[in-house]
């Protein structure tokens, strides 16, 4: 293969990878956002579970940390493992968090301790950066052939 046709490729792959980061980034933090629109009634919860899931990233067995929430809303008790995992506990068992509940569906919550939106943000910037080097390979291709 030609230098120019390895650069142009390279170049391309990181064009679509950015793109792909950014777009997931932006989808989690349109998702969070649209969360913490709907989810307006604000509860204490309970840390009722610390549990340590096994995960398989890339061929690899990782473990994650994720906190199983207890909350009452109107009479009717609820409970769910929260949204994001942890590489630590976030929180101890018993522990009291806030919480803001969807009203129209009480299973729906936002948690404005958990990271989501960072993880979200962390994706776009990632992203950005991938394609910047696009860019840059774009330019090297240029002066270079």
């Amino acid at each position: 293969m030609d230098g120019i046709w390895v650069l142009r490729l390279l170049g391309m792959v990181f064009a679509i990878m950015g793109v792909g980061f950014i777009a997931a980034g932006r989808a989690v933090c349109a998702g969070v956002k649209k969360r913490k629109t709907c989810c307006t009634q604000k509860v204490t919860a309970k840390v009722a579970e610390v549990r340590k899931e096994k995960e398989y990233v890339c061929g690899e067995v990782r473990y994650s940390w994720y906190s199983v929430y207890e909350y009452t809303v109107n009479g009717k008790e609820v409970r769910k493992r929260d949204q994001t995992g942890s590489s630590k506990p976030r929180f101890k068992l018993g522990q009291q968090v806030c919480l803001y509940v969807n009203p129209d569906n009480i299973e729906q919550y936002y948690c404005s301790e958990e990271k989501e939106e960072q993880l979200g943000r962390i994706f776009s910037v990632v992203g950005a950066g991938i394609f910047l080097l696009a860019i840059v390979v774009a330019i090297v291709g240029i002066i270079l052939f």
